[in-house]
């Protein structure tokens, strides 16, 4: 006598991840390790009134391995964080990234650079640029 069994979609489709995982990995290798300088920390760029604002995720840094560089049109922040890994454990999930990165965002506006602060707490660093003040326009009369 024949059993009967309940189908699951979702149980076909983890099977089916399942299989496309395997395919990836055996086709471009393991991409959950990339090489360094490989990994980007997230970042937002907001605007205010009289200044633009850049906050980057940078959990597990400490102030001296971040390096801030403002012009007049952009922002760079790169720095690197060390790996904590040992030779000596195996891994089951490795999802923190280690290792470079440089990150470049032109401003869109005009900043004045040499007034830039930056503040990094709680794993958030925040660098303020104040803008350049907008040059006012003067209405002239037509003489003549």
């Amino acid at each position: 006598m024949a059993r009967l069994a309940r189908w699951s979609p979702f149980a076909e489709l983890e099977a089916f991840q399942r299989q496309m995982d395997r395919l990836f990995r055996e086709f471009f290798g393991d991409l959950t390790r990339r090489e360094p300088g490989a990994w980007l920390p997230p970042v937002d760029i907001y605007e205010t009134e009289d200044k633009l604002v850049l906050q980057a995720e940078l959990p597990g840094f400490n102030k001296d391995q971040i390096h801030i560089d403002v012009t007049d049109d952009r922002v760079t922040i790169r720095g690197q964080r060390e790996s904590e890994r040992k030779d000596d454990r195996t891994y089951h999930l490795i999802e923190r990234w280690d290792g470079q990165f440089e990150r470049s965002f032109r401003l869109g506006v005009e900043v004045e650079a040499d007034k830039a602060e930056a503040h990094y707490r709680d794993g958030i660093l925040t660098v303020e640029v104040p803008k350049k003040e907008a040059r006012k326009s003067r209405r002239i009369t037509i003489s003549g």
